[in-house]
C-alpha cells in the first residue's frame, strides 16, 4: 500500500511511496482517518515513529517486528460527526480497528497447585477442535508436557506438520469464581492468534443502546493481561451460548458463555455511515506476511500419533516380502528422467537433472520464508555457541566442493524457477560431535513446497534385513561407506536455482548474508535418495565391466544406503573386493571409506584414512578392536558378536512412555522378540482400554511395567556370534532352513533357523529370525492364530530363500497345530475366506510334504506367542540355539508326517447341503394347506394369489403349448389383470379349504346326504341331525352344501329378500388365520367401529363366524389402531408402600420434596413471584415449609440447606423428576466430586450421617408422590383460609410467617380419626407430639425407657418416653389405615422389552401422542411392572426416508402408556394374526 500499483512487494521495499496530501502521512490520500487531533504529549508517547522500508541485508531484517503505526489526523470541519469513531476506536490498544471477538477475561490455574491463579484472556473458538495455551503462560505457571507432532489445518495451509506440547490439569474459572471448568489437553503454542482491539470494552458497548446493559457486566479492560488460551469446541461447556442480546441485523450482539459476557461484530459506527456523512474510519495494516496470524480462522488440530494406527501396527502380520512392487506411473517417470538426464562430469561425477513432476511447474518466490528462517536458525547460533562452531565447520566443507554463489546476472530472476530452501543442523543421537547440516525441502510457501514438485522415484535400496542376513554367511566380515553419499551427484545447472539458500558469504558472521545454490542433490529433498542409489546402481553397471562382477555385485547387491556390509570366507578375497570396489566407485566420484572388519589382517592392508575412525589410531596388533554399529545393531569387532546396549530413557509411566521405551529396542532380526512381546501387550493393553496418551499407567498394570523395565537391562548379557559357520567348520555339504511357527491367545510368532553340516557330518544349527506379535484385539480362534503363524512362516521362507542365496537349500516347517496341518494338507475340502486365503498362500510358497508337526515343548516358537523374561531368555530358553533334535549330527532326516483328518465339526470348514425334492401322492389332491395363506397379511392379496394360481391350474389342465414363432420376432404376451370372477373363485376356494381343514366331520356328514342345497325334508333333516353330534358348533344352525361344496347356513330367513350370501352365509371356524384375515378386513372397511357394526358388515358380506361377536371382540381388542384411538392407559396393582414410611425413624430422616406456586409477593413498587418448598416426613406425615425466590437448582440448594440445619441431617430425598430437581442432584453431585470426598465421608461417618441419595420419582408419575401431592393440597386449603384474612399485598417477610404459620396447622392435624368423638379418648395423635421432641442425632440413644421415666429427674429420659409413647401410638392407631388399596387391586400382564406403546404427553390430543418402544423395564421389590424406558422417536423422515432426528430415551410410568403391539402374543401365535399396523 506504499504505491498501490503493485501487489508483489511490501511497504518496506517500495522505492514509490505515495504521501497524505492531508496530513502528509506515508500512507495514501484515500485511506486517510478523519479522528480528532491529539494532544501532541499524547501522539508522542502513544504513536512511535513509523517503521521505514529500506531494503536491509537479509540477516538483519526484523520479521518479527511490530507493523509500523500509521499517522493519525483530523479534518478540523469535522469534529462533530466523529463522536462515535472517537470513542470506539481510539480505545486503548483498539489502533483503529472496530471488531469485537469472543475474548473473555478468565483465571487461569493448574490441577496441581490451586492456589496460583492467572487473571489472563481467552479466545472462546468454535471453529477450533482443540485448546491452545500460549508459551508465556506455560512458563509463568511452570507448565510442562510430553512433546508431539499435530498435523494444523488453517485458512492459510491444510495438514501442517508442526511440534507442541500436551499440557494437561489446566482449570479455568470466571472471574467472579463462581464456574469452575475443567480444560481438555491443550496444545503449546508460541503465541495465541488474536490481537488485543478484538477485546470486548466496556466504553465501546455503551456506544450501542442494545448493549448498554453489558457495560456493567464486562471487566474494564486492562492492557497489562495477554491473550494466553484458546478454548475450542471440545471444550462445549464453555464455547455453548448461554443467552444472547441482539439488536439490528448487521449490529454486534452480546453474548453469554459459562465464563462470561462478549460482544462479537463490527463496532464502530463509522464504518457504516453513508458517503453524504463526514465520518470515515478506514483500516490499514502494514505488517510482515506472518502478521496475518492475528486473524482467528477455523482451526483443525490433529495429533500425529494415533492410536489406533499404533494398535494396528502391534497387532499386524509381518511383510517380509521385499519383492520389488510393480513401478507407478510416477516411478516409471523418475526413471525416464534419469535414464534421458544422466550424464558424467568432468571430474567423474554422475549429473543429473531435479525430477520435477512437470517440467512447466512454478514455484512462489519464497525468499521471505528463508529470510525468517535464517533469523530464526541466528537466533540459535547466538544462544548456542557450540552449534554455531559445528555448523561452520560443517558449511565449510560443503561450500567449496557443493555449492556456489548465485551470479549476479541471476540474482533478480525469478519467473516460477526460483526457490529458496530453509536449512537447519541436527546432531546424530549416537555421536553426539557429529552435526549434519539438513535442507527442508518440504517447507511451504503459499502452501506450497519444492518436495510438492519433486518426483520421488521407486525404492531402489535393499532390504535391510536381508543384507545383515547375508553379512553372517561367512567368517570374514567388513563395512564400508561411501562419503556423503548425496553429494557426490551433481545437479544439472538450470536446476540449480531451485536449490538456494543463504548463508554468511565466506562462512564469516561479520560480513553480509549472501545467497549461494547447491550444484548436489541435498539432504531434505524427497528425490535424493532415488537420485543416489540410482546413482550408484548405474556406477556398478558402468563399472562392472572393467573392475569384475563380484565388485559391481557387492555394490548393487549389498549396500544399504551408503552402508555396506559383506563376508566372504577368506581375507584375500575380501582385500580385493574391497579394492576393486574403491577403483569402481572411484572413477564415478565416490569414495569408500570408514573399512572395518574382524580380521586385523584385513585392516592392515588398508591406509589408517580409510579405516573407521575407531582403529585409525589402534595398534592392530595389540589394541582391542572396538565396538561398531552395523545398520544399527551393535557388532562387537573384537568378539565379532552382536550384542544389545540397552539405554532406557527416563520416560513417563504413561503410553507415550511406553511406546517409546518398547520401540527403543532395536532388533531387526528378532533375537529378543518373546522379551519385547510382553512389553507390547502391556501397550495393548493400555490401547484396548483407551487410555490417554498422557495418563498414567493403571495401577494394574504399573507392578508388571517396572518389572519389564528392569528385566529387559539383562539384555545386554546376549550375545550372539555372527557368522553362522562355527569356527574351524568344515566345507559345507548340506544346508537346511527350519521354520517353526506356534500361537497362543497372547500372541503369535515364528522363527527360523538354519543348519549346516560340513564333509565331516558335524551339524550346526544357528538363529536366522524370529518374529512375534500381540494377537488382534478382535477375539480369533486359536486355530486361526496358529495358521496365522503358519503363514508367517512361509513367507519368510521366500524371503530367506531368496537373500540368503544358498544352493541346495532343504527347507523344512513345524507347527505344534494338527488343525494346521490338516488344512495345509487338505485338497478336497474347501474353507472360509480367511482360512483359504492363508492355506492357499502357504501351498503356494512352500512345499505342502515339508510341513511336520512338533510337539510343544520342543517348538522355540512357543516362547515367541507367550513372551519370555530377560532372564529366561539368557538362561533357559532354547529361542536363540534351535530345539535339541536340530543339534544332533548328520543331515536331518525327514519323518513322513501323519496328519489327521479334518473334524467335520471345523467351523472354518464350509458344509455341504445336498437338497432332495420328492414328489408325493396326495389324497387330498383337491385341497391344499391353509397354513400356506400364513405369509399374508392381507385378505385380498390372499385372495388374489389363490386366483393366480387357480389360474395356472387352469392353463396346466388344458395343456396350452405355444408353438413357436415362424419369420415374425416373437414377443412376451401383456400380462392378463386380474378379473372379478376370478376373485371370487379364488375366495371360493379359501372358504372351501378351511372348512375341509375345520369341519372335516361335519362336511363328511353333509356329502353323505347327497342333498345339494337347503334340506327342506323332514326325514333328510332328522338324518342329519343324527350324524352331525349335539356338541357340534353347526347343531343349530341347519347347515347345508350348495353347489360348490360350501357349508352354508339355513336359518330361518330364507323367504326373505336379501341376497343370497345374506340369507345364507359361508360357515367359518372362530380361530384361524384366514378367519382373522377376514374380520381385519370387514374392520377396516367399516373404518374401526365397533363390534357391533363390523359382526353386521360381517354377516352381510356372507360369513358366518363360529362365535363371530368373540371373535370380533377378541381382534377389535389387539387392533392397533383401535388401541390407538381407544385403548385405555396401562395399569398395575399397587405397590407396597416403602420401607421408609413403614418403620419408626426420627422426623424427616427419610423426607420427600416438592415445589409449590407461585405466589405474587410485593417487593418494593414491584410484584415477585415466590414459590413454597415443602418437605414432608416419610413416617410421621409432619411437613416443613421453605420460600424459594426461583426454580433454579442453587435457590432449591439453599432451602434445602436451610431444612437441614432446623430439622437435622436427612437419610434419603424423594422428589418428582422436576428439572429443578434433576438440577440439584446433579451440581451436587459435581460439587461431591470437587470436594475431598475421604475428609467429607469420615466427616459424615462421625455425625452418624451418610450422603443424601436422591430419589426420583419416574418423570410423569404423580401418584407415586401422592404422600406429598396430598399435602400440598392440605397446604394450599391453609393458605386460602389465611390469606382471607390479609390482603394480597405481602412482603416476603409476611409470605414467611405465613408459611410458618401453615407449617403449625398442618402439624396439628390428626393422623387417624379413630375416637375423635369420644371424650374418654386419648388425644388424638399428630405430628407435633414428635417434633417438640426431636434429638440433634439420627440415632436415639442407646436404652430402654419406661413409664416411670415421666417422673424421672432427667429430662432427657422423659422425653425419650414420650418419644417412644408416639411411635407405640403410631403403630396402633395410625399404621394398620395405610393395610388397604383404595384401587389398582388386581394384577395385569407386565409392558415387556419389544412392546410398542404409545405415551400420553401432557394435554396433547390422543392422535398427537408419540410412538414409543419399551427397551428396559424396571421391575419393583414384588416383581411387578410400574416403570419402563421408552426409546421414542417423532417420525418425521426425509425424502430419501431417513430420519431427520435422532431417537430419545426416556422413562415413563406405565399408567401413561397404551399397548399397541405386545412383543409377545400367544393369542396371536395361536391365531397366526398378524400386526396391523407396523410402528415408525
Amino acid at each position: 500500500m506504499g504505491c498501490a500499483r503493485s501487489s508483489d512487494h511490501q511497504v518496506r521495499e517500495c522505492n514509490d511511496k505515495k504521501v497524505c496530501r492531508i496530513c502528509a502521512g506515508a500512507h495514501l490520500t484515500c485511506l486517510h482517518r478523519n479522528f480528532q487531533q491529539r494532544r501532541p504529549e499524547e501522539t508522542a508517547s502513544s504513536h512511535p515513529q513509523s517503521a521505514t522500508a529500506s531494503k536491509q541485508p537479509a540477516d538483519k531484517v526484523p520479521t518479527n517486528s511490530s507493523p509500523p503505526k500509521e499517522v493519525i489526523a483530523v479534518h478540523p470541519k469535522r469534529d462533530e460527526g466523529m463522536s462515535n469513531c472517537i470513542q470506539v476506536c481510539s480505545q486503548p490498544d483498539q489502533e483503529g480497528e472496530g471488531d469485537h471477538s469472543m475474548i473473555i477475561p478468565v483465571l487461569v490455574r493448574s490441577e496441581s497447585d490451586p492456589a496460583r491463579e492467572f487473571l489472563e484472556y481467552a479466545i472462546l473458538d468454535e471453529q477450533s477442535n482443540s485448546c491452545f495455551v500460549s508459551k508465556s503462560l506455560c512458563e509463568r505457571m511452570n507448565l510442562q508436557g510430553p512433546e508431539t507432532q499435530l498435523l494444523l489445518s488453517t485458512m492459510q495451509e491444510q495438514n501442517v506438520q508442526i511440534t507442541s506440547s500436551r499440557i494437561s490439569g489446566l482449570e479455568v474459572l470466571d472471574v467472579n469464581r463462581e464456574h469452575t471448568v475443567k480444560l481438555p489437553v491443550c496444545f503449546k503454542r508460541d503465541s495465541v492468534p488474536a490481537k488485543k482491539s478484538q477485546i470486548p470494552k466496556p466504553a465501546v458497548v455503551h456506544q450501542w443502546p442494545h448493549l448498554k446493559s453489558l457495560g456493567e457486566k464486562l471487566m474494564p479492560y486492562d492492557p497489562t493481561l495477554q491473550i494466553s488460551l484458546l478454548i475450542g469446541s471440545n471444550c462445549p461447556r464453555v464455547v455453548r451460548p448461554r443467552e444472547i442480546i441482539a439488536g439490528g441485523e448487521d449490529d454486534p450482539y452480546g453474548q453469554r458463555s459459562l465464563l462470561g459476557w462478549g460482544v462479537i461484530g463490527n463496532v464502530c459506527k463509522a464504518a457504516r455511515q453513508t458517503d453524504d456523512q463526514p465520518a470515515v474510519c478506514n483500516k490499514v495494516v502494514a505488517a510482515e506476511p506472518q502478521r496475518y496470524q492475528h486473524f482467528v480462522y477455523g482451526t483443525r488440530v490433529k495429533e500425529v500419533l494415533n492410536p489406533e494406527k499404533v494398535l494396528k501396527v502391534l497387532e499386524s502380520d509381518f511383510v517380509e516380502n521385499h519383492q520389488r512392487k510393480p513401478y507407478s506411473v510416477e516411478d516409471e517417470k523418475f526413471l525416464s528422467v534419469m535414464e534421458k538426464g544422466i550424464k558424467k562430469a568432468s571430474d567423474g561425477h554422475y549429473e543429473m537433472p531435479l525430477p520435477l513432476k512437470s517440467d512447466a511447474a512454478t514455484l512462489p518466490n519464497n525468499r521471505q520464508l528463508a529470510v525468517k528462517r535464517w533469523n530464526q536458525l541466528s537466533a540459535r547460533f547466538r544462544k548456542n555457541v557450540k552449534f554455531r562452531e559445528d555448523y561452520r565447520e560443517f558449511m565449510k566443507d560443503v561450500i567449496p566442493k557443493c555449492a556456489e554463489k548465485v551470479p549476479l546476472d541471476q540474482l533478480e530472476v525469478d519467473a516460477g524457477k526460483v526457490n529458496y530452501v530453509p536449512h537447519t543442523g541436527v546432531y546424530h543421537p549416537k555421536k553426539p560431535d557429529k552435526i549434519r547440516v539438513v535442507f527442508d525441502c518440504s517447507a511451504k510457501y503459499g502452501g506450497v513446497s519444492l518436495n510438492d514438485h519433486l518426483l520421488q522415484g521407486p525404492d531402489l535400496t535393499n532390504g535391510l534385513l536381508g543384507v545383515l542376513c547375508r553379512f553372517r554367511k561367512e567368517e570374514v566380515a567388513f563395512m564400508v561407506d561411501v562419503k556423503s553419499m548425496f553429494h557426490q551427484f551433481y545437479v544439472e545447472e538450470k536446476y540449480r536455482d531451485l536449490l538456494r539458500f543463504l548463508w554468511w558469504e565466506n562462512g564469516d558472521p561479520e560480513k553480509p548474508v549472501v545467497e549461494y545454490r547447491m550444484k548436489v542433490h541435498v539432504f531434505g529433498a524427497a528425490s535424493s535418495p532415488g537420485c543416489a542409489n540410482f546413482g550408484l546402481k548405474r556406477a556398478a553397471d558402468d563399472g562392472e565391466d572393467e573392475f569384475g562382477a563380484e565388485a559391481a555385485n557387492f555394490i548393487r547387491n549389498d549396500f544399504y544406503v551408503d552402508d555396506g556390509l559383506k563376508s566372504l570366507p577368506t581375507v584375500e578375497r575380501a582385500s580385493l573386493l574391497i579394492k576393486a570396489s574403491q577403483n569402481l566407485c572411484g572413477k564415478a566420484g565416490l569414495k569408500l571409506h570408514k573399512i572395518i572388519s574382524n580380521k586385523r589382517e584385513l585392516l592392515e592392508k588398508f591406509p589408517a584414512e580409510e579405516r573407521a575412525s575407531g582403529t585409525r589410531e589402534l595398534d592392530l596388533k595389540v589394541d582391542v578392536l572396538p565396538m561398531e554399529r552395523a545398520l544399527g545393531v551393535t557388532w562387537c569387532v573384537e568378539s565379532d558378536t552382536f550384542q544389545f546396549h540397552i539405554e532406557l530413557k527416563d520416560r513417563p509411566f504413561t503410553r507415550r512412555g511406553i511406546l517409546s521405551t518398547v520401540s527403543s529396542i532395536y532388533d531387526p532380526n528378532g533375537y529378543v522378540a518373546p522379551v519385547t512381546l510382553r512389553g507390547k501387550r502391556i501397550l495393548q493393553q493400555m490401547c484396548r482400554d483407551k487410555l490417554d496418551w498422557d495418563s498414567p499407567v493403571p495401577e494394574m498394570l504399573q507392578p508388571e511395567w517396572e518389572k519389564w523395565r528392569l528385566e529387559v537391562l539383562g539384555l545386554e548379557k546376549i550375545q550372539i556370534q555372527r557368522c553362522f559357520k562355527p569356527k574351524d567348520f568344515g566345507t559345507v555339504t548340506a544346508v537346511e532352513l527350519h521354520h517353526f511357527s506356534d500361537a497362543s491367545q497372547d500372541g503369535y510368532g515364528q522363527c527360523s533357523y538354519l543348519r549346516l553340516v560340513d564333509e565331516n557330518n558335524k551339524a550346526h544349527c544357528s538363529f536366522v529370525v524370529g518374529k512375534s506379535r500381540v494377537a488382534p484385539l478382535k477375539l480369533v480362534t486359536i486355530p486361526r492364530l496358529e495358521l496365522a503363524a503358519a503363514t508367517v512362516s512361509a513367507t519368510v521362507s521366500e524371503f530367506l530363500r531368496r537373500e540368503l542365496c544358498y544352493e541346495m537349500l532343504h527347507e523344512y516347517y513345524w507347527t505344534d497345530s494338527k488343525i494346521v496341518l490338516g488344512y495345509i494338507n487338505n485338497e478336497a475340502r474347501r474353507f472360509h475366506v480367511y482360512v483359504a486365503n492363508r492355506v492357499q498362500q502357504i501351498r503356494s510358497l512352500t512345499n505342502p510334504e515339508r510341513w511336520m508337526y512338533v510337539d510343544t515343548k520342543e517348538n522355540p516358537a512357543d516362547e515367541a506367542s507367550r513372551g519370555l523374561t530377560a532372564k529366561e531368555l539368557v538362561e533357559k530358553s532354547c529361542w536363540l540355539s534351535g530345539p535339541d533334535f536340530l543339534q544332533k549330527d548328520g543331515p536331518f532326516q525327514p519323518q513322513p508326517a501323519v496328519v489327521a483328518p479334518l473334524s467335520e465339526s471345523d467351523p472354518d470348514v464350509k458344509k455341504v447341503s445336498a437338497f432332495v425334492t420328492t414328489a408325493e401322492n396326495n389324497a387330498r389332491h383337491h385341497h391344499f394347506e391353509v397354513s400356506r395363506l400364513d405369509c399374508f397379511s392381507s385378505w385380498n392379496r390372499a385372495c388374489r394369489a389363490v386366483a393366480l394360481c387357480l389360474r395356472l391350474k387352469t392353463k396346466l389342465r388344458n395343456r396350452v403349448v405355444k408353438k413357436p414363432c415362424e419369420g415374425k420376432v416373437c414377443s412376451t404376451p401383456a400380462k392378463q389383470a386380474i378379473t372379478v370372477a376370478e376373485l371370487q373363485n379364488g375366495e371360493m376356494e379359501i372358504i372351501k379349504n378351511v372348512q375341509h381343514e375345520h369341519f372335516s366331520v361335519e362336511l363328511q356328514a353333509l356329502q353323505e346326504l347327497g342333498v345339494i342345497g337347503q334340506v327342506t325334508d323332514g326325514k333328510t333333516a332328522r338324518v342329519r341331525n343324527d350324524y352331525l353330534k349335539k356338541t357340534s358348533c353347526l347343531y343349530r344352525l341347519d347347515p347345508f352344501l350348495d353347489v360348490d361344496g360350501i357349508i352354508r347356513v339355513g336359518g330361518r330367513i330364507a323367504r326373505s329378500d336379501l341376497p343370497i350370501e345374506a340369507k345364507h352365509p359361508a360357515v367359518l371356524p372362530y380361530k384361524g388365520h384366514v378367519t382373522q384375515l377376514l374380520i381385519r378386513h370387514i374392520h377396516e372397511k367399516v373404518n374401526h367401529m365397533g363390534r357391533g357394526m363390523t359382526h353386521n358388515e360381517l354377516r352381510q358380506r356372507g360369513y358366518w363366524v363360529i362365535g363371530g361377536s368373540s371373535a370380533v371382540s377378541n381382534y377389535i381388542s389387539r387392533c392397533v389402531t383401535c388401541r390407538k384411538l381407544r385403548g385405555s392407559l396401562q395399569r398395575q396393582k399397587m405397590s407396597d408402600l416403602p420401607v421408609d414410611r413403614l418403620e419408626p425413624a426420627p422426623p424427616f430422616s427419610y423426607c420427600a420434596v416438592d415445589y409449590f406456586g407461585p405466589f405474587l409477593v410485593k417487593e418494593r413498587r414491584s410484584q415477585v413471584k415466590r414459590y413454597g418448598v415443602l418437605f414432608t416426613c416419610m413416617a410421621s406425615r409432619g411437613v416443613h415449609l421453605e420460600t424459594a425466590n426461583s426454580l433454579t437448582a442453587s435457590s432449591f440448594i439453599n432451602a434445602l440447606t436451610r431444612f437441614q440445619s432446623r430439622r437435622g441431617p436427612v437419610r434419603q430425598l424423594r422428589s418428582d423428576q422436576g428439572t429443578t430437581f434433576i438440577g440439584a442432584r446433579s451440581e451436587l453431585r459435581e460439587a461431591l466430586a470437587e470436594m475431598e470426598q475421604d475428609r467429607v465421608h469420615q466427616y459424615l461417618l462421625e455425625s452418624n450421617c451418610d450422603w443424601i441419595p436422591f430419589k426420583l420419582n419416574t418423570p410423569h408419575a404423580s401418584h407415586m408422590g401422592g404422600v406429598w401431592e396430598r399435602q400440598i393440597g392440605t397446604v394450599r386449603r391453609a393458605l386460602e383460609g389465611l390469606l382471607l384474612k390479609t390482603t394480597t399485598q405481602l412482603d416476603d417477610e409476611c409470605f414467611r410467617t405465613f408459611m410458618t404459620e401453615v407449617e403449625g396447622i398442618i402439624n396439628s392435624r390428626p393422623l387417624t380419626t379413630d375416637y375423635l368423638c369420644s371424650s374418654d379418648a386419648p388425644e388424638p395423635l399428630t405430628p407435633n407430639h414428635l417434633f417438640t421432641m426431636k434429638p440433634k442425632v439420627v440415632l436415639p440413644p442407646p436404652g430402654k425407657f419406661q413409664k416411670e421415666d415421666v417422673y424421672a429427674r432427667k429430662w432427657w429420659r422423659r422425653v425419650q418416653f414420650l418419644t417412644n409413647e408416639f411411635w407405640v401410638r403410631w403403630r396402633k392407631e395410625f399404621l394398620h389405615h395405610l393395610q388397604e388399596r383404595k384401587k389398582w387391586v388386581n394384577p395385569v400382564r407386565d409392558l415387556q422389552v419389544g412392546d410398542v406403546v404409545i405415551s400420553k404427553e401432557g394435554e396433547q390430543t390422543r392422535n398427537q401422542w408419540p410412538l414409543g418402544r419399551v427397551v428396559e423395564t424396571y421391575p419393583s421389590n414384588d416383581g411387578r411392572v410400574r416403570s419402563v424406558k421408552l426409546l421414542m422417536a417423532d417420525g418425521t423422515r426425509d425424502n430419501l426416508g431417513r430420519r431427520q432426528h435422532s431417537p430419545s430415551l426416556l422413562d415413563r410410568p406405565v399408567h401413561k402408556l397404551v399397548l399397541l403391539v405386545p412383543a409377545e402374543k400367544p393369542e396371536a401365535q395361536e391365531t397366526r394374526e398378524v400386526p396391523t399396523e407396523e410402528p415408525n
